[in-house]
């Protein structure tokens, strides 16, 4: 509905509307002003001025992802990852994200692209390291919702790349493992960065184990789907120690 509030002789006046629930879309407004007078000598006494009115779902958030500042790698002619994690729209996770990436200097460090992203929290940056030295490599996300009303579509996150002569610690660049979806219903991803760690054991809240296996490098499926709703706790182990991270099954 529309109100319109205005007195005269004032120069100003209020136009004020409430928008319908739920609902998207564009619409003309008409504001009509006559002075009550009639047409004399080629002067108008009607004036109209014609707008749109456009409404969207949200104001946009640009999209996140889990800030890396420096990756340090060996030198070598041969391809290396930036595992990249916490990607998302920035909103409610019902928009496409894309990902792209480029070099600063692609005389140290080249053949820089997106690896086969489709969707989801985590993705990685291919890189070839060809010579000892500092490159930038900048990630940029965009979302499909747009900039209305002073919203945000694109987040730009430059990585400092030093490519060294020797690196004997690369397991410092990855990134902690990752679960999704999680909450889960019958089954979650495990996402393994590098291979860093080797084998899963997954614990009720009462330290009891109900379920262990062994976890490959990159994405796990892992089933739950024979066990009851409720938190749980799966430790990772491997050469480069455990972590734990909490797990929530709920088919709500």
């Amino acid at each position: 509905s529309f109100k319109l509030s205005y007195t005269s002789p004032n120069s100003t006046g209020t136009l004020s509307f409430s928008p319908v629930d739920n609902q998207t879309g564009n619409t003309n407004v008409t504001i009509t002003v006559s002075d009550g007078s009639t047409a004399d000598n080629g002067f108008l006494s009607v004036q109209k001025m014609s707008f749109v009115i456009k409404l969207i779902p949200f104001v946009n958030h640009a999209p996140t992802v889990d800030p890396i500042t420096v990756f340090k790698v060996q030198k070598g002619n041969v391809n290396k990852s930036i595992y990249l994690t916490g990607i998302s729209d920035g909103d409610d996770g019902s928009q496409t994200v894309t990902l792209s990436a480029e070099s600063s200097n692609p005389s140290i460090v080249t053949n820089v692209y997106i690896k086969n992203y489709t969707g989801g929290s985590t993705a990685e940056i291919n890189i070839r390291p060809i010579a000892i030295g500092t490159a930038t490599v900048t990630l940029t996300l965009k979302d499909n919702g747009g900039c209305w009303l002073g919203g945000s579509d694109t987040k730009v996150m430059p990585i400092k790349v030093e490519v060294l002569e020797y690196y004997d610690n690369e397991t410092a660049n990855l990134p902690a493992p990752d679960i999704y979806p999680n909450p889960a219903q019958s089954s979650f991803t495990l996402y393994n960065p590098g291979g860093k760690y080797n084998q899963y054991v997954l614990a009720g809240e009462n330290g009891k184990v109900v379920q262990q296996g062994i976890v490959l490098p990159e994405a796990n499926l892992i089933d739950v789907s024979g066990l009851a709703e409720g938190f749980y706790v799966i430790k990772l182990s491997g050469k480069n120690g455990e972590v734990t991270k909490k797990v929530i099954i709920s088919r709500k």
